[in-house]
């Protein structure tokens, strides 16, 4: 949990995209409290390499989420409980290599990953 405060309010949040703008102002406060929760586990592993009684060797597929909430604890009007939460899921692939590089350096892995992030809400207030 983490306070946080901004110089300046967007109270009418936009997007270019058809439909995502809000037409009515809404009275945000300048602070606010964060909260946060990440969660990562390895759903598989050793699909395309694997090495015997070692982690290091096999490639592996990762799950993640992470959920950030924003509350306004003297906004009860937009802030019940929370003004917005924003979700984000992820998954992501590790691919292990032993490449020896220049001054002792190893390149041992690589990674691609996929993510979504939305904050749940319908429109025009739909940040996905």
């Amino acid at each position: 949990m983490a306070g946080v405060v901004a110089d300046s309010v967007n109270n009418q949040p936009s997007s270019p995209s058809p439909g995502h703008t809000v037409t009515t102002p809404f009275s945000y406060k300048r602070s606010e409290v964060r909260l946060q929760l990440s969660v990562r586990t390895k759903i598989a592993k050793g699909l395309l390499t694997s090495s015997a009684g070692d982690d290091a060797g096999s490639d592996s597929v990762w799950l993640g989420y992470t959920q950030q909430s924003y509350w306004q604890p003297f906004n009860s009007g937009i802030s019940r409980p929370f003004r917005t939460t924003d979700h984000e899921l992820e998954v992501v692939y590790i691919y292990p290599h032993m490449i020896d590089l220049p001054g002792g350096w190893k390149y041992r892995l690589s990674g691609l990953g996929l993510n979504h992030q939305s904050n749940g809400q319908s429109l025009p207030q739909s940040r996905s």
